[in-house]
């Protein structure tokens, strides 16, 4: 596992109160080279080896470094056509990659995957969709063993091509049904079986678009799609599963005012209909959002600004991350982590911990800061993990030794147990 229907509505107003104070002595090592300069993509499988990657705009132009045992080694091209979007390790040291390619001179575009090791050799690729202007890459993730799960959206309906451990992709198959999808979203547990969320066409009166999900099994039978509330036409979504299929979906506008909605999944597949997390003042764009449960099974959903910049105005005094934990059926109320703070991530750990990393800054240049979750614990202070950042942090656990790593700008962090 990597990442009831009372849950708490919070006011905006109430969600921006003042952040905590920053630790003026954080515990995180002195940042050293990270192996890539602009890391993109970062993951660490359960035997401690990983990879974090540098997906360049051009082709050819990407780069990955691996991990071993919390240790960056050097970097070295990665060598796909497409723009890697996802990476996952498995078993020992083995890796996916998975993206988007523009091909036919941009008029069309077209999702791959490659497999490989940490060390960025790729053994073998794969294109997974038809070539068509209306395809879009929509997710990926993979188990522990090797149960490879990407969806993306072609038309008017989202696609999946499944891939049990060490046998080829079945043929993909439509998930939603054909009416305007917007987004979507993929998480895959430890027995393979996979959750897909998709943003669509609503047949509801009065409503436009709504959440769905359903499970598809690690066997390739589709579970009943379910409706989880109403949505936006440029909702974001993510998702995430345990390994007996309780299934977490949040979603929030890409951009504007709006709510931040969750649902939860029981393990016979039905769903709380999606409550509100935060409401967000018009204007306040929040299009980084991440949901994952921990290994004790707790359900956390964090969202932060993005661009500070939304019509024209700076948005600095509005920008902030905040977090949601699973209580019971539900989520206790949201807790403000940083506020001017944007670009958040989260990672868990192998003993229930929970990370969240986000740059502290409106505009510009700023600390990265961190705010780690003990397993049944709460979130402590702010940690300052590196100074005078611009690019988005990247957070997540090395499951060997549970120490943390922060990635930002090139550099790395460790944060050592007490």
């Amino acid at each position: 596992m990597r990442r009831g229907s009372a849950v708490l509505a919070l006011p905006f107003a109430a969600c921006a109160l003042a952040a905590p104070p920053v630790s003026a002595d954080p515990p995180w090592t002195a940042p050293v080279a990270a192996g890539v300069p602009q890391p993109t993509l970062v993951d660490v499988g359960a035997s401690g080896n990983g990879i974090v990657v540098e997906g360049g705009l051009l082709r050819r132009a990407h780069r990955s470094a691996p991990i071993r045992s919390g240790m960056v080694g050097p970097p070295s091209p990665l060598a796909v056509r497409f723009r890697p979007l996802a990476a996952r390790v498995y078993g020992s040291n083995a890796l996916v990659v998975a993206g988007e390619e523009a091909v036919r001179g941009g008029r069309a575009n077209r999702v791959g995957v490659a497999f490989g090791s940490v060390d960025g050799r790729v053994a073998s690729t794969r294109t997974l969709s038809r070539p068509s202007i209306r395809v879009r890459f929509g997710g990926m993730d993979a188990s522990p063993a090797g149960a490879v799960a990407v969806v993306w959206r072609d038309g008017d309906a989202v696609r999946l091509a499944y891939r049990p451990p060490g046998r080829r992709f079945r043929r993909s198959v439509t998930v939603a049904r054909p009416g305007t999808v917007v987004g979507s979203a993929v998480a895959v547990n430890a027995g393979g079986d996979a959750l897909v969320a998709w943003n669509g066409s609503s047949r509801r009166r009065g409503e436009e678009t709504a959440m769905f999900a359903r499970i598809v099994r690690a066997s390739g039978r589709l579970e009943r799609a379910r409706r989880l509330g109403p949505s936006w036409w440029n909702s974001s979504v993510t998702a995430a599963v345990t390994d007996d299929r309780r299934g977490l979906v949040a979603w929030t506008p890409a951009d504007g005012g709006g709510e931040v909605l969750a649902a939860l999944g029981g393990t016979g597949g039905r769903f709380t209909r999606g409550r509100v997390l935060a409401d967000l003042v018009t204007g306040f764009r929040v299009p980084h959002l991440e949901a994952a449960f921990t290994a004790a099974g707790e359900g956390v959903v964090v969202w932060s600004s993005g661009d500070p910049y939304f019509g024209g105005a700076a948005q600095t005094r509005e920008s902030l991350v905040a977090v949601a934990v699973q209580r019971g059926t539900g989520f206790a109320p949201a807790q403000t982590l940083g506020a001017p703070g944007r670009d958040a991530t989260l990672a868990t750990g192998p003993r229930g911990e929970a990370l969240v990393t986000w740059l502290a800054s409106g505009a510009g240049a700023g600390d990265v800061l961190a705010a780690l979750r003990p397993a049944g614990g709460a979130f402590g202070p702010p940690e300052r993990v590196a100074t005078a950042q611009q690019s988005r942090p990247l957070a997540a656990f090395d499951p060997a030794t549970a120490i943390p790593l922060v990635f930002s700008g090139g550099l790395v962090s460790g944060r050592p147990p007490p």
